[in-house]
């Protein structure tokens, strides 16, 4: 999600096709592991930064480009239809 906000000009069918695939993946591990949804934020909090830094690699953007802390919610991440884009509200496949 990072490198669809971060950079517009390169979105494309297999980025969207990718974090569609990750939040089904997601899903069914917190379907298979219940427990895990009410520590969620934790867990986002704890492996986050190694997002901003894959996001650097990937994108060859500086890394303080990306937010120190996850800018998504819970919701957000969960959500099969939101997408950010540059105003924050939910973009339409």
């Amino acid at each position: 999600m990072l490198k669809w906000q971060f950079q517009p000009d390169r979105r494309g069918k297999n980025w969207r096709l990718t974090i569609r695939e990750q939040r089904r993946r997601i899903e069914r591990h917190l379907e298979d592991n219940p427990t895990l949804k009410a520590n969620l934020d934790a867990i986002v909090g704890k492996v986050y930064p190694h997002a901003g830094e894959e996001a650097s690699d990937q994108t060859d953007l500086p890394e303080n480009t990306f937010p120190s802390a996850c800018p998504y919610t819970q919701d957000q991440i969960l959500d099969r239809d939101w997408f950010p884009d540059d105003d924050g509200q939910k973009e339409k496949p």
